[in-house]
């Protein structure tokens, strides 16, 4: 079944397992705000260092979704991931599984498998897995969510940093548009907060480590930030072209209408100065999405709480923007959720293009005098439903922007 490039793909169904709640509290947690970071104490070599931690839904039970045996090849990735898609369909029947993909964002993938079985075959080489080979690869998240849900079509891994969870959505709007498939499971997860991870993340002095105050350590475009909070998590949604949700009785949740990606080719880890490439990521979004800049009601930034990358973000809105629109950044309450981050953003925009409440940044108590933008601190504030923008900026200068709007 051939669709046309005007094909309008939407937002049907979602499941998430991150800090700010569950598939089925994550909206209402978010807009009041409710950010749960924790301490976590990280061995680095010689030495222990407590640092601020978003940790997925504590009363999170992986025993609920898998049996004892398949956790034995299994990452804390697989498992999000597969608990997300799981919660996802509900039930829901995918239809004709060689007309669906699935594709998952990740930034840093597989960790703490990868290391206890590094950590076995210097112990003792019989005590290594058999699997460990296709269980460590980046591509298992994909291929085993393939297998647990019956899916047929491409099964594709994107990782394009702190941007991957939404660059998955973008390329699973573009296959669609293409005819490809008629659905897709896209989304993004990670799950970082072991010790080789945050040594690397620590030892190049981006994450924060304020404790005290604890609810302070995740403040984007605060005064005060000082590096981003890890997190763990996962985001996945399921799209659909309009007619084909229609047609199989779906209530479209939003519409994914312009996406856009360029890279600043500039520097490993900081952006661009000028936010040249971001900008055009921006507008290249607004752009196909057919929309100008007044038309969009609030954005949903990428929004790290580190220094440089807040204060380039904001002056990419005010180029864009001016300084008249509502700002929030969910990471706030998620941390950075890596290669989950953007995919549970665009999720958290599709809700608010729906509904016009723009949630709270958690966390943020003095907004940085040099950001001019308008950042939603304190309480949600209540707009207009309509066209959303959502950021997302990874490593390496990866920029993905998406537009979501409520459904026709």
């Amino acid at each position: 079944m051939s669709a046309p490039e005007a094909t309008t793909v939407v937002i049907t169904r979602a499941g998430v397992v991150t800090p700010a709640g569950r598939t089925e509290d994550h909206w209402t947690n978010v807009v009041e705000g409710r950010a749960t970071p924790q301490v976590t104490t990280f061995c680095f070599g010689d030495r222990e260092r407590d640092l601020p931690t978003f940790r997925a839904d504590t009363a999170f039970d992986p025993l609920a979704y898998f049996r004892k045996p398949e956790l034995h090849r299994m990452d804390r990735v697989h498992i999000l991931a597969g608990a997300a898609v799981s919660d996802l369909l509900d039930g829901h029947p995918l239809g004709d599984g060689t007309r669906t993909a699935i594709i998952v964002g990740m930034a840093v993938g597989v960790s703490a498998y990868l290391e206890a079985q590094y950590l076995a075959a210097r112990t003792r080489f019989t005590s290594v897995n058999p699997f460990a080979a296709p269980v460590s690869m980046a591509s298992s998240v994909a291929s085993q969510l393939a297998q647990r849900f019956a899916v047929h079509g491409p099964t594709l891994t994107v990782n394009t940093a702190c941007a991957s969870g939404a660059a998955a959505i973008a390329l699973g709007v573009a296959m669609i548009r293409a005819g490809e498939v008629d659905r897709v499971i896209a989304g993004g997860v990670d799950a970082p907060l072991t010790d080789p991870v945050m040594s690397f993340f620590a030892r190049m002095d981006a994450v924060s480590e304020r404790t005290d105050p604890l609810d302070h350590a995740c403040c984007p475009f605060d005064a005060g930030r000082t590096g981003f909070v890890p997190g763990e998590g996962a985001a996945f949604v399921l799209l659909e072209s309009l007619a084909e949700a229609e047609a199989g009785g779906c209530t479209a949740l939003a519409a994914v209408t312009g996406t856009a990606s360029t890279t600043d080719g500039h520097h490993p880890v900081m952006p661009h100065p000028d936010g040249t490439h971001a900008l055009a990521a921006v507008r290249g979004a607004l752009r196909r999405a057919g929309r100008e800049p007044d038309e969009i009601a609030s954005v949903n930034s990428h929004g790290t709480s580190t220094p440089r990358n807040d204060a380039i973000e904001a002056a990419v809105l005010d180029q864009v923007f001016g300084r008249r629109l509502p700002v929030t950044a969910t990471k706030g309450m998620t941390g950075h959720m890596l290669g989950a981050s953007g995919a549970f953003e665009a999720l958290i925009a599709a809700h608010t293009a729906r509904t016009g409440i723009v949630p709270p940044t958690a966390g943020t108590r003095d907004l940085d005098p040099a950001i001019g933008q308008d950042i939603v601190t304190g309480v949600a504030r209540a707009g207009r439903p309509g066209p959303v923008l959502s950021t997302s900026f990874g490593f390496g200068g990866q920029n993905t922007a998406l537009v979501l709007e409520p459904p026709a």
